[in-house]
């Protein structure tokens, strides 16, 4: 069930079920995932990044993925955004990127979409 408008919620690509085709974006409330949807929409976005998780990743000799990144913000109906892609590579850069290679620091709306990247 997904939380209604107005809850403030993190979210983070599930790379399982994203690799199958199955709606892949985790939302988490108060430390517990409560839904997996293919789209949502925040407001106030920011990014939430472990650098100890992120070093674990990047020690580990199988390089297992751990979720050591996550946007924080208030789930929102629809939101208008610029269409700037936003990723996340951790063999590229520990931080949330843009195409042109900035690092994203939040913005007042992101759409994550179907495409395992979001919009700000």
């Amino acid at each position: 069930m997904t939380p209604e408008p107005g809850t403030v919620v993190t979210v983070h690509l599930n790379l399982h079920k994203h690799r199958k085709g199955l709606p892949h974006w985790s939302i988490t409330v108060k430390g517990k995932v409560v839904a997996t949807v293919a789209s949502i929409s925040l407001v106030n976005a920011t990014p939430v990044v472990s650098a100890s998780t992120y070093d674990r990743l990047m020690n580990h000799p199988t390089q297992k993925r751990h979720v050591y990144a996550k946007v924080r913000g208030t789930i929102s109906t629809a939101v208008a955004t610029d269409g700037v892609e936003v990723h996340l590579n951790p063999y590229r850069c520990r931080d949330f990127t843009t195409p042109d290679g900035r690092v994203w620091t939040g913005s007042k709306a992101a759409t994550f979409n179907s495409d395992g990247y979001f919009t700000i």
